[in-house]
């Protein structure tokens, strides 16, 4: 590209990204003391949603945009408080989500151990990587469920690869394996961002999970960088929430009012930065065109984020008690704030990204190209696991094209 034409296309990422900027700052304008979260970044909804938000962009920019939002959530997960993820847990549990992340990592490690089963009889190694692993959660159920079903010599043949950014959540990760899987040969990847999935290897992994990690995503390089890093004959398992709640401002407002009660003019406030002729009418209006599955899964957003930010404010109160008693205010502990926007959408809507990224989902061609490459039959019945309905949590298995 001529350095002319690509200053002209970073000035105009840079006028986007200053677009971005100006609708935050009229949302909190808005809302700001009406809502106990913050909406957060819009940049990390770019790819999906931005013409829906007012923001039009073309392939390019958007390839432009992309470290913005990795930046943006780079800043608030880096170095989060561990009590964040306890709340979150707590969040999904008190809105009948389940048993949230943990259920998904349940259903995770049974697709994994039947991989994992087939390939360790007849390799020395396998290779694993567990993206956007948090405390660990993940790799640590699918290797209770290896020891259960296959016994602790077959741990040591497993080498896994954390790659995480938050160090609160490194330090836990170390404790796992050190003292429930010592035989385990692991490596914690310190990632700023998950840009740096990039320094990873080509072809390297026999198999590579990922929870509740998509929905912090919406640019479709992750899944590319995913594709890269894995074998031909490896695995991808991703476990992650589904809803279409932050597709529109309208959804939004919706929110606002029904799961925060918010006043009726704050909310009026907030549609007007989109569309001046709109009004709550108008969003009742759009609400009540959706489908009951997609309401479905938006009220249980709705109760979750409300539930969330519930938990957040408690333990921010016995934070700030904790160090008044012990004076440690001089000192003080990560955020235990949380931006609600995310990068969620419909499962539809990720299978054909997952498709355009080289992946398959269709567990009749997966079975096919396995026996194909191992003269192996692979025992798996289905690659789509609804974990809580409808499709608001889903676990699938994929392999390379």
């Amino acid at each position: 590209m001529a350095p002319a034409k690509e200053k002209e296309e970073e000035k105009t990422v840079k006028a986007i990204k200053s677009m971005a900027e100006y609708i935050e700052n009229e949302i909190a304008k808005a809302i700001g003391n009406e809502l106990p979260c913050q909406l957060g970044s819009v940049l990390r909804i770019a790819s999906q949603y931005f013409s829906n938000w007012g923001i039009k962009i073309d392939e390019r920019e958007l390839k432009g945009l992309e470290r913005y939002s990795i930046e943006a959530y780079k800043n608030e997960w880096e170095n989060v408080d561990a009590d964040v993820y306890t709340a979150i847990h707590e969040a999904v549990i008190d809105s009948n989500l389940g048993d949230g992340n943990h259920q998904l990592n349940t259903e995770i490690a049974k697709f994994a151990s039947e991989i994992i089963a087939d390939k360790i009889c007849r390799m020395e190694k396998i290779v694993m990587a567990d993206i956007g692993a948090g405390t660990g959660d993940t790799s640590g159920s699918i290797l209770a469920e290896i020891k259960t079903r296959l016994g602790v010599e077959a741990l040591k043949k497993i080498e896994i690869y954390f790659v995480e950014p938050a160090d609160e959540s490194n330090i836990q990760i170390k404790n796992l394996m050190k003292k429930t899987y010592p035989e385990v040969n692991y490596q914690r990847v310190m990632a700023t961002d998950y840009a740096n999935l990039q320094m990873l290897k080509k072809n390297t992994f026999d198999l590579v999970v990922s929870n509740a990690v998509f929905h912090h995503h919406s640019f479709p390089t992750y899944l590319h960088d995913l594709h890269r890093i894995i074998k031909n004959d490896g695995f991808l398992i991703i476990g992650d929430w589904y809803t279409e709640i932050w597709e529109s401002p309208l959804n939004i407002a919706y929110l606002l009012k029904e799961a925060f009660r918010i006043k009726e003019e704050a909310v009026n406030r907030f549609i007007a930065i989109f569309d001046s002729n709109k009004s709550w009418p108008h969003v009742v209006e759009y609400w009540n065109s959706k489908s009951d599955e997609e309401k479905t899964r938006n009220e249980g957003m709705f109760l979750y984020v409300k539930n969330l930010a519930k938990r957040l404010e408690e333990k921010r109160k016995a934070q700030e008690k904790e160090e008044i008693i012990t004076c440690t205010a001089c000192a003080p502990k990560p955020s235990l704030s949380l931006n609600l926007l995310e990068a969620h959408e419909r499962y539809e809507e990720r299978l054909k990204k997952m498709d355009a990224a080289g992946f398959e989902t269709d567990i009749k061609k997966i079975k096919r190209k396995y026996r194909k490459m191992t003269r192996k039959i692979l025992n798996i019945k289905t690659a789509h696991k609804e974990v809580v309905p409808p499709k608001f949590a889903m676990v699938t298995l994929a392999c390379k094209k």
